[in-house]
């Protein structure tokens, strides 16, 4: 009764900030790159939650993470820009709390997404050059509400 699979697709929305800095004549320019990124994800999670105690109860949860960036800009060519890869494989780890309620139940967790494999789509362009890996790492806070 106190461990459950997980199956819960979500849409997230994540930017990506990069910077570098250049130096030219003696001088340092710094530039911040963005990159934007609107993730379908689909996580298979093992939960681990304690006994009810009154109407509370703690969890840890672990799992997989398979997500496609919608917005993809893999085929766009530009020299300003950093792609990423359409597809992500990512492990989580994190933990929460479950509230019972009268009609429902509140949960709320925090989530590490740790990306497994190199995300990085290298052109050797101005940006992307000097970027050897770039690895997904995205704290999530979720809050549930179940019947």
């Amino acid at each position: 009764k106190n461990i459950s699979l997980r199956f819960l697709p979500e849409l997230s929305f994540q930017d990506r900030d990069l910077y570098f800095s250049e130096i030219k004549n003696n001088k340092v320019k710094q530039e911040l790159i963005g990159v934007r990124s609107v993730f379908l994800n689909f996580p298979l999670n093992l939960k681990l939650r304690t006994d009810r105690v009154n109407n509370f109860a703690a969890y840890v949860i672990g799992g997989y993470n398979f997500g496609i960036d919608m917005q993809n800009q893999k085929d766009v060519d530009a020299n300003d820009i950093v792609k990423i890869k359409r597809l992500d494989h990512q492990y989580q780890i994190g933990g929460g709390f479950d509230f019972f309620l009268l009609y429902f139940k509140f949960g709320i967790e925090l989530k590490l997404y740790n990306g497994i494999k190199n995300a990085l789509v290298q052109e050797y362009k101005k940006y992307s050059s000097p970027i050897e890996m770039l690895k997904t790492r995205v704290w999530v806070v979720t809050l549930t509400f179940e019947g």
